[in-house]
């Protein structure tokens, strides 16, 4: 068995060009002409207006390899592109090898009689999908797409490549994954299959590889613990295929990180070696696999139908994002930003990711990262909001070979949770319902082929049809009562930014409200004279109609509006993660019959005003630190409704919690109020209420003008969770000048620890340093208080740097721009748009 990698330097040109330019594969033909200076940054500015021509153009990738003797003396040779987007015509040695048109599947090519010794050139042509898209929706028209170009349903690329209310056009073409070169004897594993049982404290594997052709010869198998524990069995292959069955006791379970308290998973590794009769290993292939069970409970309670997800039995809340392509041009997105983005997930204290349908299929590196760090993936099959031609039988069978090659792909998994059918196609059916011809395809595909063709393949992990899903096609799909919702009342709709308390959803997989990205990011794309909601750069980076308004809208329902464009940075990124936070408390205080709280969206794929909580360049907007609070495992949420406060603890863990909860009602000068202390004791995976109280006395003595602060602790004192509840809209408190201060100490060469300290309260407190990443960051501080930070140094910078380019604010520091009915005004014009009235009527009988 031998591999020849043929990454690395091509060369590219236009197909009707002569001058051929270099390459790099994996790449895409927008990178590689970046790369050459034929192209301006489509990122930077507007330059995205201009930046279409490369998708409406062919373009033609080859490269020269050698071969030697002894491979060309291999039995079998074979040509693998892991990644070709999209319609491409391959070539070796001028003879036509095979033609791809489905950038969701793997293509393997047989190159045995078109291979020579020596120099072989491989060329790979590709042709637009964009005249192929049109010519497609002129003779089969499907639904027409609000999001990007009409007629995207007809080809198997990435949904988003040709925009989104997030994303830019930018249709790439390339050899975007690994190609390389197979050479091996006998036959190869082409399915590796393991099954598990949980029976009595022991888990019983059954394995069965299946090989390429029937080979005279055993399989070995054996099952490595990072312990160091091996297990073995030997089989002989019987019609091509051979099977195993071994019990392996006292199994390291996998869990997520909050119920392990591990940082890396017990994982085994279950390896196949493929031997002749003369005993030669002519083939090898591995699995890295978690031992657990995965249930997703759908049965009848007394609110509806459940939707809860069951982890080795453990009753889960999830705590999640929507992740979408890291990158407009995906082959950018690196390992070491795919660990940093993971981490990143796990520091917020997530426990799954939902791999949304107009994307890709993530890399197999994203799944061994999750399995690794203890996150559950929701995986959407890759259809999205729209109507797709599965009644066409060669669409179908392209398809269906895509949905084989990615669950025998990703099956083995630890962190596969479920696979969803598509993305929002039954809750957008009603812009199609009367072509009767799409509406039964739907249904035929995703709640009849689709389970089908699963349980062929992977019998073990849940199957839903869609996302959001109800109780049968079309039913129920946006109730409360069961499956899983999509809620965007708030921001789409214009509903209050609490109105997710009304709401008992069942689990909740996609909710949002949008930002502009981090101050360092606008510098990466925007002039200072750009810095206008109305200039054409930040109008060309917000994709969302009515997007930028919308911003402005929900940041005056509870501030002032500012006078500084950055500030605007500030507030809405403080509205978009006081949004969230309020959402996910309330489910999470619910739990049982609320299950989950997924917001839209984790990350972006290029610099844009949107609803993730982390930008492009991975710097933390607001959302991404408030996440590692309010997802924390055991929390205590507050709520006021008026002047009465209720507080309850949280206790996602699988064991009891006990402690002591205590807070403390201030005016902004510090003088208490009134304070208390309780006992706390919450079951395992359940939530409590601690207090309901009325402070409507105390309140009247400051005019409002006062903040209860929590804080629970565990039972050696240690502070577990903190929370601070205000009781007007910040736009009618009188905020002091907290004087916050800094004090620097550098912990090690590589970090720095903060300690800031307020004279007087100060609200969404914000520590700034060029887009740097803190421990915690927009936090309260209580009067007299002080709170320590940390800080990785960012590279290229110095102690001494650090110290001085810190800067530190709070919302006192924000200076509003006009009086409070000049920001009403401003509200209610925005409302009286006749699109957002329109939303606003829809969504209110959704």
């Amino acid at each position: 068995m031998q591999k020849i990698n043929l990454n690395g330097k091509w060369r590219f040109k236009e197909t009707e060009a002569k001058e051929w330019t270099d390459a790099e594969v994996p790449g895409t033909q927008y990178t590689d002409l970046m790369r050459a200076g034929k192209l301006s940054d489509p990122f930077d500015a507007c330059n995205e207006k201009d930046c279409f021509w490369p998708a409406e153009k062919g373009w033609i990738y080859e490269r020269v390899f050698m071969l030697d003797a002894d491979t060309l003396a291999r039995e079998f040779l074979e040509l693998n592109l892991l990644q070709v987007d999209t319609l491409a015509t391959v070539f070796l040695n001028g003879v036509q090898i095979g033609k791809c048109e489905n950038a969701h599947l793997k293509y393997v090519f047989n190159i045995k009689e078109t291979a020579v010794l020596g120099e072989n050139l491989l060329r790979v042509e590709f042709v637009s999908t964009i005249p192929y898209i049109a010519e497609l929706q002129k003779t089969d028209p499907v639904t027409v797409n609000m999001n990007g170009i009409t007629g995207i349903p007809h080809i198997r690329k990435p949904q988003c490549h040709y925009g989104w209310d997030w994303g830019p056009r930018l249709p790439v073409t390339g050899l975007t994954r690994d190609v390389f070169i197979e050479a091996y004897d006998a036959a190869k594993i082409e399915d590796f299959e393991i099954k598990q049982v949980h029976k009595a404290g022991a888990v019983t594997l059954s394995i069965r590889v299946a090989l390429s052709q029937h080979v005279d010869g055993e399989v070995l198998f054996a099952i490595a613990a990072k312990s160091g524990t091996e297990l073995k069995a030997t089989c002989v292959v019987d019609d091509g295929a051979a099977s195993a069955v071994i019990r392996i006791e006292k199994p390291e379970l996998w869990q997520t990180r909050e119920l392990s308290r591990l940082e890396v998973q017990p994982l085994y590794t279950v390896t196949a070696a493929l031997a002749t009769m003369d005993g030669k290993t002519v083939y090898t292939d591995s699995k890295r696999i978690g031992l657990r069970t995965v249930t997703l409970e759908r049965g009848k309670d007394e609110f509806g139908e459940q939707f809860r997800f069951r982890l080795n039995g453990v009753p889960l809340f999830i705590k999640g994002a929507n992740w979408i392509p890291p990158d407009s041009f995906v082959t950018r997105f690196t390992a070491e930003k795919l660990d940093y983005f993971i981490n990143s997930a796990l520091e917020a204290n997530m426990n799954m990711l939902r791999v949304w349908g107009g994307g890709y299929y993530e890399s197999d590196e994203f799944y061994d990262k999750c399995d690794e760090k203890g996150i559950l993936v929701w995986q959407d099959f890759a259809f999205a909001c729209a109507a797709y031609p599965f009644y066409n039988d060669e669409f179908l069978a392209n398809v269906l070979a895509e949905v084989d090659f990615n669950v025998k792909r990703l099956r083995s998994h630890a962190c596969l949770a479920v696979w969803s059918g598509n993305n929002e196609i039954e809750a957008m059916s009603g812009a199609w319902f009367w072509k009767r011809k799409l509406m039964s395809w739907t249904k035929k595909f995703f709640w009849e082929i689709l389970p089908e063709q699963l349980k062929n393949s992977d019998t073990a992990t849940p199957y839903i049809p869609g996302s959001p899903t109800g109780t049968a096609f079309m039913k129920k799909v946006a109730s409360d009562n069961a499956g899983d919702t999509h809620l965007w009342h708030v921001w789409h709709g214009l509903q209050p930014l609490t109105y997710y308390r009304k709401r008992y959803t069942r689990f909740c997989s996609e909710f949002g409200l949008e930002s502009l990205p981090d101050k360092q990011t606008l510098y990466e794309f925007a002039k200072p004279e750009d810095y206008s909601f109305e200039s054409d750069t930040m109008r060309a980076h917000q994709k969302c109609m009515s997007g930028n308004a919308k911003i402005i809208y929900y940041i005056s329902t509870r501030f002032r509006l500012p006078q500084k464009f950055t500030d605007y940075v500030y507030l809405s990124q403080i509205t978009q993660s006081e949004c969230v936070r309020d959402a996910t408390e309330h489910w999470r205080r619910n739990r049982g019959r609320c299950n989950g709280s997924m917001y839209w969206q984790f990350n972006d794929c290029w610099p844009v005003s949107s609803w993730a909580g982390m930008d492009y360049y991975g710097r933390f907007k607001a959302l991404q630190y408030s996440a590692k609070r309010f997802n924390a495992p055991v929390l205590l949420s507050v709520y006021a409704d008026k002047n009465v406060v209720t507080a309850y603890t949280v206790n996602d863990l699988n064991m009891p919690f006990n402690g002591s909860a205590e807070y403390v009602l201030q005016d902004f000068n510090g003088a208490v109020l009134t304070n208390g202390k309780i006992k706390v004791s919450v079951n395992a995976c359940a939530s409590e209420r601690l207090f309901s109280l009325d402070f409507s006395k105390e309140i009247a003595k400051t005019k409002g003008n006062c903040v209860l602060t929590a804080v629970l602790h565990d039972c050696s004192g240690e502070v577990i969770s903190e929370a601070s509840q205000l009781f007007k809209p910040e736009k009618k408190l009188k905020l002091l000048n907290p004087r916050i201060t800094a004090e620097f100490k550098q912990e090690d060469a590589g970090c720095v620890r903060i300690t800031l300290a307020a004279d007087k309260y100060a609200r969404y407190v914000c520590a700034d340093l060029k887009g740097a990443a803190f421990s915690d960051n927009f936090f309260d501080l209580a009067a007299g208080e002080a709170k320590t930070v940390y800080l990785n140094i960012p590279d290229g910078m110095t102690y001494a740097d650090v110290k001085k380019n810190f800067s530190v604010s709070s919302l006192y520091d924000v200076q509003p721009a006009a009086s409070i009915l000049s920001d009403n005004f401003k509200r209610l014009k925005i409302a009286l748009q006749p699109m957002n009235i329109i939303s606003k009527i829809v969504y209110k009988f959704m």
